[in-house]
Formats: structure tokens, sequence, C-alpha cells
């Protein structure tokens, strides 16, 4: 038998801004490419650009990430969560392939000393 602790939290909106200003490719490329950040069913993309001369993607984008964060009343832990950056290479018009995925677990950037 497994018992489960009921855990009450603390619910927070909030809104995350991510800039992304260029994305350094390993090896050149005239490929298209383009940005999507993912947080849940909410997504956004930048439009699709081409790496200059030296293989740097300048994307010089934000998005804003909304999201309620919620903080355990025992313990002030924050429940994870997470949005995923992808980077899409565009080999032809319209199949894009991904290119590079990144993880990032937004609690690790809240500071909760302010609501506690």
């Amino acid at each position: 038998r497994v018992l489960f602790r009921s855990v009450e939290y603390n619910k927070y909106p909030s809104i995350f801004t991510i800039s992304i200003k260029d994305v350094i490719l390993q090896r050149k490329m005239n490929n298209e490419f383009m940005l999507e950040i993912i947080r849940g069913t909410s997504k956004s993309q930048t439009d699709r650009i081409r790496p200059n001369s030296s293989g740097v993607l300048h994307f010089d984008s934000n998005f804003e990430i909304n999201c309620t964060m919620y903080v355990s009343k025992t313990d002030n832990k924050v429940r994870s969560k997470k949005y995923h950056i992808v980077l899409h290479r565009f080999v032809n018009k319209k199949e894009p392939k991904i290119y590079g995925k990144l993880v990032y677990d937004i609690s690790k950037l809240w500071d909760n000393k302010d609501f506690t």
C-alpha cells in the first residue's frame, strides 16, 4: 500500500521573459532556421532566417511565458515547470527538421524570498 502526502501550494501567476539574441552554428549552412518556444500548450516562434557569413543566426527575439508557479506551503519548494526551445532547420521549403533542442526548468529561476 502506498500513501501519498497531500501538499498544499500557494499559486503565483507569473510571466517570464526569455531573450534569445544569437545562435552560433557549428558549421556554415545556407538553410533557413526558425526558433520555437513551447511551454505546455503554448507555442511561439520566430520568423525563418538564414545565417550570416560567419554562421551566426541573429534572432534578437523576446518571448513571454505565462504560467502559474506553485510553491509548497510546507517547505517552500517550487513545483517544476519546463519549457522547450527548439531550433528548426528547413532542408526544403516545407519540412523542418529539429536541429537542436533545449529543455529548461523555469522553477530554477524562481526566487520566492519575496513571497514567503
